[in-house]
């Protein structure tokens, strides 16, 4: 498997670190995380896989930037022999198209997407893996967003996409528990 590059974009929070956490058990490559400037967070991404300070932008190597303003969508062919760039990036209600203001606009690289929607890193990194291995995007099934009922008296609307696995959501592990910590101090 390639090497999956995730340009870290946010400061390492614990939904970060859950999203992360779950990508790097499922990613079988070499795993990059770029544009990591805290000597902290640098320490603490390096259990999950090699780190770099710069920006993927400065590095060398053919890329393919997954961004959902991409043309075309990911293929398995797309992927062989490089390096394949998704946002460390926390999505907002609204798309405001960070990925390629950040990534994909700086720099020579090819720029798929992985449909319209917004995906969550680990979600993102998921259906790569996924693509890389033979699968075709539309064969992958997604949400467009998430409601989670936290208690009977609170639900969460998470407004981004996540994988379908046998018709139920594959969920970041621990993200629940996170949420009801949040909504519940």
């Amino acid at each position: 498997m390639d090497m999956l590059v995730v340009e870290h974009l946010e400061r390492l929070s614990e939904w970060v670190w859950l999203e992360y956490s779950h990508l790097a058990r499922f990613w079988e490559g070499e795993l990059l995380f770029t544009n990591v400037r805290s000597p902290e967070e640098r320490r603490k991404l390096e259990r999950l896989g090699k780190v770099e300070q710069r920006s993927v932008v400065e590095l060398p190597g053919e890329k393919v930037v997954l961004d959902p303003r991409g043309k075309d969508p990911l293929r398995t062919e797309d992927t062989v022999g490089k390096m394949l760039v998704i946002g460390g990036i926390c999505g907002d209600f609204e798309l405001h198209h960070r990925t390629e203001k950040f990534i994909s606009s700086r720099m020579e690289a090819e720029v798929r997407n992985l449909g319209p929607r917004q995906l969550t890193t680990d979600t993102a990194a998921i259906a790569v893996k996924l693509i890389a291995g033979g699968k075709r995007l539309e064969d992958l099934e997604f949400t467009d967003s998430l409601e989670i009922e936290l208690d009977r008296r609170m639900r969460v609307e998470l407004p981004y996409g996540y994988l379908l696995v046998d018709g139920k959501p594959l969920i970041t592990p621990g993200l629940v528990e996170l949420l009801e910590r949040e909504g519940n101090p």
